[in-house]
Order: structure tokens, then C-alpha cells, then sequence
């Protein structure tokens, strides 16, 4: 499985699918903090507490600027999904001691300016047998709404179109379309190109502003 450094829903993903002993996780992310943060929490995090750990590695300053705090994902409803907390400690516990973990430092938005991204990712998955699930956990990096200041919704969806085209045929992606920004679970067989719908929705904005 690969994953971006955000958050704990990767470890619902999991929970839910299963893991065996050869199970091997990558965080992929342009995010150094996100990736020290996810660091720590596997080398360090005991399950318990989680805003006390996240404040003892240091959240307001990294690297000379200041990181916005939340810790909305450790909540109620995420220890009822492990059926409590105790049962969430014991899972884990367990879990994170018989995995393989690595980081790498990479922008999903970018990917067409850095073609080894996408090979590193298959490389990675390729290494896997046939039958292995293999699973990639993106979130929403292609619209995420912050990213719109930076990156436009035809250059987000055209990006989403490259990779989901040079990724790898059988790896099954979890992540939200650029486009019309609906959260999904697809194949890049079943995936639908972005940039004609993207297009789409530019004109159809264009054409209600006229008429204001």
C-alpha cells in the first residue's frame, strides 16, 4: 500500500481489508512535516493520547515556519470503528510491529515534471505478487480545495489524467476526482478522464456569470 502522510484514515483502509506479515506500507508525500509526523508516530506512538504525542514532537514550529494543529481524526468515532480503544491499542500495537514502513518525499501534483515519481510507485507495486492487493491511498491531493490557489482545476485534472494513465493497470486507487470532487474507490480501467469534465464545468460557470 501506498499512502500520503495525512491523517489516520489509511489505517481504516487497513483495519478493514487486512494485513499479513509481508505487508509493506509506503508514505509518499511532498509534505516533510507529514512525513516526520507519521515517522514519529510508527517509531514512537503508543495508540494512547493521541494530541499529547502530536504535541510532544512539536506541531507549531518545523523547519523555521509555523504548522496548523488538528487532530480531528482521533475521535469517538474513529475508536468505535476498532471496537473501543483498548481494542484499538491491542490492533495497533500489533499492527505497526510486524509491518514494513518507508517514506518518500514526493508531489503527486507535480508528477508530470518528475516522471521517476510514477515509476517509483509502480516499481514499488510491481514488487508484490500477482494475487497482492495492492492499494493506493490519495486522499483528496487533486482537490484539495488550498491547492486551487496554485493549481487550476484544468491543470489539477490534467495531472490526475497523467498519472492515473501511467500508474499501473491493477492497483486499486482510493482517492477523490479532480472532478466533480465525489470521493471514490477505482482501477485506472475504471477511472474517467478529468480534463473534459473539468472543461465542462469552466464553461458552464462562465455561462452563469454572464447572465449575472
Amino acid at each position: 500500500m501506498v499512502t500520503v502522510a495525512s491523517g489516520l484514515n489509511h489505517l481504516k483502509i487497513i483495519k478493514t481489508l487486512g494485513y499479513t506479515d509481508t505487508f509493506h506500507l509506503l508514505f509518499a508525500d511532498y509534505d516533510k512535516f507529514a512525513l516526520y509526523v507519521m515517522e514519529q508516530m510508527y517509531a514512537r506512538w503508543n495508540g494512547r493520547d493521541y494530541v499529547g504525542f502530536i504535541n510532544s514532537i512539536d506541531t507549531k514550529y518545523f523547519d523555521g515556519r509555523f504548522v496548523a494543529q488538528n487532530f480531528g481524526d482521533f475521535n469517538d468515532e474513529f475508536l468505535d470503528f476498532f471496537g473501543g480503544e483498548e481494542a484499538w491499542v491491542k490492533w495497533w500495537l500489533e499492527y505497526k510491529n510486524s509491518i514494513v514502513h518507508n517514506f518518500e518525499r514526493m508531489n503527486f501534483l507535480t508528477c508530470k515534471l518528475h516522471d521517476n515519481h510514477v515509476q517509483l510507485l509502480n516499481e514499488f507495486f510491481s514488487r508484490a505478487d500477482n494475487d497482492t492487493s495492492k492499494v493506493l491511498w490519495l486522499s483528496n491531493v487533486f482537490s484539495y480545495k488550498q491547492t486551487s490557489l496554485y493549481n487550476s482545476l484544468i491543470d489539477r485534472a490534467r495531472t490526475q489524467d497523467y498519472f492515473m494513465n501511467e500508474l499501473n493497470q491493477d492497483v486499486n486507487v482510493f482517492a477523490n476526482y479532480a472532478v466533480p470532487w465525489g470521493e471514490v474507490g477505482f482501477t485506472p480501467k475504471e477511472y474517467k478522464q478529468q480534463e473534459p469534465l473539468a472543461r465542462k464545468v469552466l464553461i458552464d460557470m462562465n455561462f452563469r456569470l454572464d447572465r449575472v
